[in-house]
């Protein structure tokens, strides 16, 4: 018998009192579609949580197709329940297969093309009639964070990472993107109802209203899964140009977009992306780390090695310095000397005033040995000094 081997582990299965609908692992051949169980209809918790699952299957497969025998990430072997199939067929979620050919895969059916299990595909947390019950942000929170791993959310920031923002929003069920409250995964920040029902879908395909529980309750829910640093921003116009300018990557200065749009655009990318911001921050105790300048608003996230991507948005990769210090480092003006820590001036503005001031001053190291800048990227920005 063929396995298929599928990338997440083995679901939580909700349903007290009831089988879960998978079998153990026969090494005989697969069914028939003649040896199949139950084909009546079935609107069944059990089931409705059997085609959450299958959906989730053929989505981690990249197709259409759920295989008959699977082995999950953690090595748990199963294979599907006859009767379960049965039902899924006469619920017109899965295809009936051809007659007399053993079943090594199943073909879901497209809800795009054929509206009949569309509406069962958005309705699986209706498998779990006491969640919406629950009135205590705690209770919530568990539901929520009931199935879900961390390579789930880790997946779930990379699918809103991939796909456009209208794309991601139709996928978690809503209209509105976060204002306030955002979860670090790595080193970016992601809406928190967000990418919690996302991660809720991928690991139990159970798709959860984001109205089903307030933003402290995602949050509980994904710090218990080891998800606990957040970050706040009370400037919604702040919030709309870091959330355009990640999705962008760049800013074009000719737009159509108004002058304020446009400033706070500059200002935000100037500053650095949000998180990897934050970081460096917290590395360097909120101070600038060539000047000490402890002032938040003047403060910006530099790259050592320029920035390639969200690898590159790595503490030890970045410095936190004084906005006009910043610009003079990117502009290869000024280095520094990672063996004496001490500034080093370009010969092309060497003799000013403010030059021989820089010349005085020396790079503070973070505390947390872990934090410091890689010293091998130092020296090459040391050597490419103008």
């Amino acid at each position: 018998m063929k396995l298929t081997q599928l990338s997440y582990p083995v679901p939580d299965y909700p349903i007290e009192g009831k089988k879960i609908p998978f079998s153990q692992l026969k090494r005989s051949q697969p069914p028939t579609v003649d040896q199949l169980g139950k084909t009546l209809p079935s609107q069944e918790d059990r089931q409705l949580w059997f085609e959450a699952q299958i959906r989730l299957m053929a989505a981690d497969l990249g197709g259409n197709r759920v295989p008959w025998a699977f082995r999950f990430a953690d090595g748990k072997e199963f294979q599907l329940d006859k009767g379960c199939v049965g039902m899924a067929i006469a619920n017109g979620v899965l295809r009936l297969p051809q007659s007399g050919q053993p079943i090594e895969f199943l073909e879901l059916v497209s809800t795009r093309q054929e509206g009949q299990s569309a509406d069962r595909a958005i309705r699986a947390h209706r498998a779990f009639p006491a969640a919406p019950l629950l009135s205590d942000e705690g209770s919530r929170a568990r539901v929520i964070a009931r199935g879900i791993v961390p390579d789930h959310v880790r997946a779930a920031a990379t699918f809103i990472d991939e796909k456009p923002i209208e794309v991601v929003k139709e996928y978690a069920g809503t209209s509105s993107w976060a204002k306030d409250a955002f979860l670090v995964v790595g080193t970016r920040r992601y809406p928190a109802k967000i990418i919690g029902v996302i991660a809720k879908r991928m690991a139990t395909g159970e798709v959860l209203d984001t109205g089903f529980a307030n933003t402290r309750a995602f949050l509980r829910a994904l710090a218990s899964i080891g998800f606990d640093e957040v970050v706040r921003e009370n400037n919604a116009e702040v919030v709309d140009a870091e959330t355009q300018a990640e999705r962008d990557g760049h800013f074009d200065p000719s737009d159509s977009a108004d002058a304020r749009e446009r400033a706070l655009r500059s200002i935000v990318q100037r500053r650095g992306r949000t998180t990897f911001r934050n970081a460096l921050l917290r590395a360097y105790g909120g101070c600038c780390a060539v000047t000490g300048c402890d002032l938040p608003d003047a403060l910006e996230a530099a790259h050592i090695a320029p920035y390639l991507g969200g690898h590159t948005d790595d503490v030890s990769n970045g410095l936190l310095l004084r906005a006009d210090i910043h610009t003079l480092f990117d502009l290869h003006l000024i280095a520094f000397d990672p063996d004496t820590r001490q500034v080093r001036v370009s010969a092309t503005i060497a003799g000013g005033f403010f030059a021989d001031k820089l010349k005085k001053l020396r790079l503070r190291f973070p505390k947390d040995r872990r934090c410091n800048p890689n010293i091998e990227a130092l020296r090459k920005r040391l050597v490419e000094l103008k």
